[in-house]
Order: C-alpha cells, then sequence, then structure tokens
C-alpha cells in the first residue's frame, strides 16, 4: 500500500510538471519583488530606556481615525503597496480589520503606532509599525511594539509574529532586541505573462515578413493556458495573504 501510494505520488509530480509548470516557465515570468523574514516571539524584552510617553488605544480621542488613516496611507507609500487610503475607501482596505495603539508623549501627542490582525488560531500578527519621519530615532516604534505585543498576549496569543523587510537592517536589529526570533525566509515574486517575439519569415515576394503569432517551442496544454490566463488577467495576491509586508498589484505569490 506504502508503495503504491509513493507511485502514485511521483507519477502526479512528473504529470502536474510536465502538464503545468513546464509550459508555464514558457508562458510566465517571475521576478522577484521583495525578500522578508518572519519572526516569531520568544520572549518579550522592552527597550531600556522606555521613551517618554506612553501607549494608548486608537479611538479615545475624537482625531485619531483621520491620525490613522493618514499614517496607514504614508506606511502603504513606505513599502510600495499600491492602495488608495482615504476616508472613502478605508472600510474596503487591509487595515480596516486591525487593533491599533499609538504611542504618544508626554504632551499628548500621537508619535507612533502598531496594528495587530485579529487573532486566528491563536497567532497574533503585529502589522503594520509606523512612526513618521520627523519622530524617528528615538525608540517610538519599539516601545509600541512591545504595547501591542504585550496586548496580544494579554488576550490569549499563543504566539506573536511578525514580518520585516530583509533588506531593513534596523527593523530586523530592532525586534530581535524586543525578543522575536527569526523563524524563517520569504520571497513576494511578481508574475508577467511572456509574449515571445515575432519571428521573421520569407515572403513568397522575396520580402521579409514578422509572423503574426509565434509559438512556444514547449507548446502548452489547456490546463496550463488556462492558469497562465488567470494569473495574467487577475489582479489579487495569490498564495496566503502576508500583511505586514507590501501586497503588491498585479499576480503575485509568496513562498
Amino acid at each position: 500500500v506504502v508503495l503504491a501510494a509513493l507511485l502514485t505520488t511521483v507519477f502526479l509530480s512528473l504529470f502536474l510538471a510536465r502538464t503545468i509548470v513546464q509550459p508555464l516557465r514558457v508562458l510566465m515570468r517571475a521576478a522577484v519583488r521583495v525578500r522578508l523574514c518572519l519572526y516569531r516571539l520568544r520572549e518579550l524584552t522592552p527597550p531600556r530606556p522606555v521613551p517618554a510617553g506612553r501607549g494608548r488605544s486608537v479611538g479615545e480621542h475624537s482625531g485619531d481615525r483621520a491620525q490613522l488613516i493618514e499614517w496607514c496611507r504614508e506606511f502603504a507609500a513606505d513599502v510600495e503597496e499600491d492602495v488608495t487610503i482615504d476616508a472613502g475607501t478605508w472600510a474596503g482596505t487591509r487595515f480596516a480589520r486591525k487593533r491599533y495603539t499609538f504611542w504618544e508623549s508626554p504632551d499628548g501627542v500621537p508619535v507612533s503606532m502598531a496594528g495587530v490582525n485579529p487573532m486566528l488560531a491563536g497567532v497574533a500578527q503585529v502589522d503594520p509599525v509606523y512612526t513618521p519621519a520627523r519622530f524617528r530615532g528615538r525608540g517610538y516604534a519599539g516601545a509600541v511594539t512591545v504595547e501591542v505585543s504585550r496586548a496580544a498576549l494579554a488576550t490569549g496569543a499563543e504566539s506573536v509574529v511578525l514580518f520585516t523587510n530583509a533588506a531593513n537592517a534596523t527593523s530586523n536589529a530592532l525586534y530581535q532586541r524586543l525578543g522575536y526570533v527569526r523563524v524563517t525566509d520569504w520571497a513576494v515574486y511578481d508574475f508577467t505573462q511572456h509574449r515571445p517575439r515575432p519571428r521573421p519569415y520569407a515572403r513568397a515576394d522575396g520580402a521579409r515578413g514578422l509572423s503574426r503569432r509565434a509559438v512556444p517551442r514547449h507548446r502548452a496544454g489547456p490546463a496550463a493556458r488556462a492558469v497562465a490566463d488567470d494569473l495574467a488577467m487577475s489582479d489579487h495576491s495569490l498564495g496566503p495573504s502576508c500583511e505586514g509586508p507590501p501586497l503588491i498589484r498585479g499576480p503575485t505569490a509568496l513562498r
């Protein structure tokens, strides 16, 4: 029985590779958009010294919503996320589903923010963390991250995770100091449809022309062509939702 199952698995793998994967290599082109690091909280370690101020839930003051929308829009621009964020579109964005905390200075001015996704299967994801440029370098991001991480644990989260851009040495070092441990690396890919150049041919009168359709060297079957068409026309992300890192407009996949 085990041998039969193993042979079946091998056969299906070879079949899929032949009918879908190989043709897609001809029909599609993939390019890495950004590389990501996944972190999980091991032991929360507050920064020393803690910057002056306090953390508070967003929504306590009347102007919080406008401030939150503005900062989420700035965050999305920083990470090159193609999304429109304003009062009219807010409810339809991924940012509207989160719980947010502001870190505010002693005089009550918000200086940084962090959000947490709804807990799923005991896992809470911190996203986004944002400090406007004029307030950076003062420890506010670390302080507000500790606040939301502690709150997630207090509400029953078994694990607290977050993503970082692998190229951002500052954020990677910060979260490690706060007690987050690197788990694995991911990559976000953009897929575009490959359109071969028309091939020249000799016309009957001796002149050279271009064929209207260039046939790929490897002919794709109907299944592969259907998948390629869906990828080319789609304007949604493929694969698990990796919120926090940029969600790239157009066909994307995560691994």
